[in-house]
């Protein structure tokens, strides 16, 4: 279908072709705009129910969702990563791109860490007050590896002092 088919047709339209031959699907479903979904794993016959904030009567409404759009947001981990480095992403004023690219593979081992972090504190059931914040996570992070860095100097210190 085109895209003013589906937006004739509201809210939570949807439509796929899928290729028998390399078992894949390509699905778009109609929201606010239009999304294109590709899966080989499922399509959008399977279609449950969500919630969407509707701007006309201000309040939730429900509407239909495919299977393929709902594993998407259950498994959605490089957009949380995106999100949270480009929140409190660090900085540094250089033009050397290794640099950069290094802060860059710092940023996102943290992130990673964060959301493992969420996810098994989630899992355990923990309340959210009880669960660190990226910020809050970041700088106990930050605490973490300075004193082990002083723990190491101090070890280092002894060996070539030979009081160890």
């Amino acid at each position: 279908m085109t895209d003013k088919t589906l937006q004739l047709l509201g809210r939570g339209s949807s439509d796929q072709n899928v290729h028998a031959d390399n078992n894949l699907c390509i699905a778009k479903w109609m929201d606010n705009k239009t999304f294109y979904l590709a899966s080989s794993v499922s399509g959008v016959k399977e279609e449950d129910n969500c919630k969407r904030w509707s701007r006309k009567i201000k309040k939730y409404i429900k509407v239909k969702q495919p299977e393929i759009l709902r594993q998407y947001n259950n498994k959605m981990g490089v957009d949380m990563i995106d999100r949270t480095t480009f929140y409190y992403s660090a900085k540094a004023r250089t033009k050397k791109w290794t640099v950069k690219v290094i802060i860059h593979i710092l940023d996102l081992s943290a992130a990673n860490a964060w959301l493992q972090y969420w996810q098994d504190r989630c899992s355990l059931r923990d309340r959210k007050r009880e669960v660190l914040e990226y910020i809050d996570f970041k700088v106990e992070l930050a605490h973490a590896l300075i004193a082990g860095r002083k723990i190491e100097r101090q070890t280092a210190r002894q060996s070539s002092d030979g009081s160890k």
